[in-house]
């Protein structure tokens, strides 16, 4: 079935160099979503989360056109980003990484740390599923190169990976595990409208609370209402999600409304 992708990235209101990139494509009859969020606290995680995309659309380059039947693998993908930043400290690339690929009507989901992955169903509900860490430290991929005796050395309390239908009233499943690289779904294409990627700054939008008196402050936003908004695509056509992205947040910031961290997203919606 006819599939078309698009992405952005924006920079959050508190920081001064965007540290998300995301990519979407397809090849081979193989179409594909990727997103990474490099952490505020490493140096140059911005170049860090570009290779990290860049070397994950090389390996599923590299598999659909050598392979018929293959499947994802983060261990190729550290080795491309071995090649492409062989001269950069290993600290680069803290980032997390998530990928969607469609295959065979089938879509399959990857979080490799923080994120979420969404699906708008045929009947406009939502299914969300993302994960968080409580300790605020995402296990990134690069940690499968160095540095992963002492992450789970200082951050060996458990992840949270949750999942909630939305448009109906139902609460969030969630489920607490011991650190675990990848959160790894499969999803059928033919209940789907849409997939897309998010990263956690999803969750960092906050309102203007204007009292009647008194100091500004500001409130959380639900990121249920965000989601919705920016999932309601007029048309999948071009750059389908940069426009549904760009007015959603022009008609935010008149409200006062903003994402304090960075935001990203990438979708493939599926034309019938």
């Amino acid at each position: 079935m006819p599939v078309s992708t698009d992405y952005t990235f924006k920079i959050g209101k508190t920081h001064s160099v965007c540290q998300d990139y995301a990519r979407s494509g397809s090849v081979n009859e193989v179409d594909y979503i990727i997103l990474s969020d490099g952490c505020s606290t490493a140096p140059d995680t911005d170049i860090g989360a570009r290779a990290l995309v860049i070397a994950t659309e090389n390996e599923i380059r590299f598999k659909t056109n050598n392979f018929k039947d293959w499947e994802f693998s983060i261990v190729r993908v550290l080795d491309n980003l071995k090649k492409i930043g062989w001269s950069l400290p290993i600290k680069t690339f803290s980032a997390t990484l998530l990928v969607g690929i469609m295959k065979d009507e089938w879509f399959y989901g990857y979080i490799f740390g923080d994120g979420m992955i969404a699906g708008k169903q045929l009947d406009g509900n939502i299914l969300a599923c993302w994960r968080e860490f409580p300790s605020g430290a995402p296990y990134h991929p690069v940690y499968e190169l160095e540095g992963k005796e002492d992450y789970l050395e200082q951050f060996s309390n458990s992840l949270i990976d949750s999942t909630q239908l939305i448009g109906v009233e139902t609460e969030p499943c969630k489920s607490s595990f011991l650190i675990d690289p990848c959160w790894h779904m499969q999803l059928p294409v033919e209940e789907f409208s849409s997939i897309s990627l998010f990263s956690d700054g999803i969750f960092s939008f906050t309102d203007v609370d204007r009292p009647t008196s008194g100091t500004l402050s500001t409130k959380k936003v639900d990121f249920k209402e965000v989601l919705q908004e920016v999932l309601a695509f007029k048309n999948t056509n071009g750059q389908f999600v940069q426009r549904r992205v760009n007015r959603a947040f022009s008609e935010y910031e008149k409200k006062g409304r903003f994402h304090q961290d960075d935001f990203s997203m990438t979708t493939m919606s599926i034309t019938r």
